[in-house]
């Protein structure tokens, strides 16, 4: 799953440098700064900030190409991360007014990760390269153990990032190769045993769909959630039949007690702005 190494410091101006070794058919690197591996790995290369585990989820397109939908970090401080896998650099969040006309805004902010708290009952999103944060709204609990996290709303497939062959994180080194050799040795472990999750994306019908995401949250073996609340929002233009096609699933372990589980389908409709959309499910 994985391949990492280390440029050891020359002059104080070394790098130590992580990469991803993706399966075939993808070809070439990615050694952008924000791709999902580089984001997800930033305060362990720059900071020496460990986490415990780490997974990629990954959709598989009709041609066969490989997209992103994101990487999974489990923290020592009971948080579960998802670093989403984008196209474009989005720098816009914002929010429908609630039940009673209240709470709304729409503000530049770049999405670096969405957190799932302690306790699983709220989120909160960071802004990219920044320590900004902004409510993520709450959890639904869907029984089993699980909580539903947060749904995600795409125009389709190319709203996704193409994964490359190799998906490169690089910082400037510490003082000391011990230090380098414990950062690549938390990434090694985080990775190690870990299984993706990589998603078919179902057949799209011939009438205006967006591609969405639920993902949910639950102990290792819980039922795959397959709905009804699969966290649409208010941005999404539903067709009048308001139907929904295919869908199809995955998981992936990512901790003794949590195991990622991914709903991909159709929703007959469209989006009323250009952009990617999280959903808070409560």
């Amino acid at each position: 799953m994985s391949q990492k190494k280390a440029t050891p410091p020359v002059e104080g101006h070394g790098e130590t440098v992580i990469s991803l070794q993706a399966p075939s058919p993808t070809t070439g690197t990615d050694d952008a700064s924000d791709n999902p591996v580089a984001r997800a790995t930033r305060n362990l290369l720059e900071e020496g900030q460990r986490f415990d585990k780490a997974a990629l989820a990954t959709l598989q397109t009709a041609s066969g190409d490989i997209r992103w939908i994101g990487m999974f970090v489990a923290t020592s401080g009971d948080r579960l991360l998802f670093f989403p896998g984008f196209s474009e650099r989005y720098d816009r969040l914002a929010r429908a007014p609630d039940g009673k006309g209240r709470n709304a805004f729409d503000k530049r902010f770049a999405v670096d990760h969405i957190t799932l708290d302690p306790g699983r009952r709220t989120s909160h999103f960071t802004q990219h390269k920044r320590r900004d944060h902004e409510s993520g709204g709450r959890t639904l609990d869907v029984e089993h153990g699980r909580v539903l996290w947060f749904g995600m709303t795409t125009r389709g497939p190319n709203d996704l990032r193409e994964m490359k062959s190799i998906t490169v994180a690089r910082a400037k080194s510490p003082g000391n190769d011990k230090e380098i050799q414990n950062r690549i040795s938390c990434f090694n472990d985080a990775v190690k045993g870990t299984q993706a999750a990589q998603v078919q994306v179902p057949t799209k019908p011939s009438t205006p769909h967006v591609l969405h995401f639920a993902v949910t949250v639950g102990p290792p073996g819980a039922p795959m959630y397959l709905g009804p609340n699969v966290a649409v929002g208010p941005y999404v233009k539903l067709a009048s039949t308001g139907g929904q096609a295919q869908a199809n699933t995955s998981k992936v372990v990512l901790t003794n007690e949590h195991e990622i589980q991914i709903l991909a389908l159709w929703i007959e409709g469209a989006l009323s702005d250009e952009g990617v959309i999280f959903v808070s499910p409560a």
